[in-house]
């Protein structure tokens, strides 16, 4: 869902910005390029918070908690950030979605890392439910 939000987001961005001219002497695929780490970091992040949110509505057998948790969870992550650890970057779910202060591959890595824990941790928790 995340990869065809930017698909869509680009499909009316493109031809809204088609008139401003290039000065940079690029070629459009050079344009293109950059942005496929920014669709990496984009379904890197839709594939954690729903991870997460599936593991809320396991944990708490309620569906709807799947769909907030994430929202929630994404709001104390970051004003935890701001407020407590202001220079851990890496820590902030801000830099995960967009890589500003960090490239796109480390926040990739963190979000592969970070992905690689919660389904691990929604792997075990659904084998807990179906067992007993």
């Amino acid at each position: 869902m995340t990869v065809t939000a930017f698909a869509a987001a680009l499909a009316v961005i493109a031809p809204w910005c088609a008139g401003i001219p290039d000065l940079s002497g690029q070629e459009t695929l050079r344009g293109i390029i950059p942005l496929i780490p920014a669709f990496l970091c984009g379904f890197l992040n839709g594939v954690f918070w729903a991870l997460a949110g599936s593991a809320a509505a396991v944990l708490t057998r309620n569906h709807y908690l799947g769909y907030a948790v994430p929202f929630i969870l994404y709001y104390v992550l970051t004003v935890f950030q701001e407020r407590y650890y202001a220079k851990l970057y890496a820590l902030s779910p801000r830099q995960w979605a967009y890589p500003s202060y960090f490239g796109a591959g480390f926040c990739a890595g963190i979000l592969i890392l970070l992905i690689a824990a919660a389904a691990l941790f929604l792997a075990k928790l659904t084998e807990r439910r179906l067992k007993g």
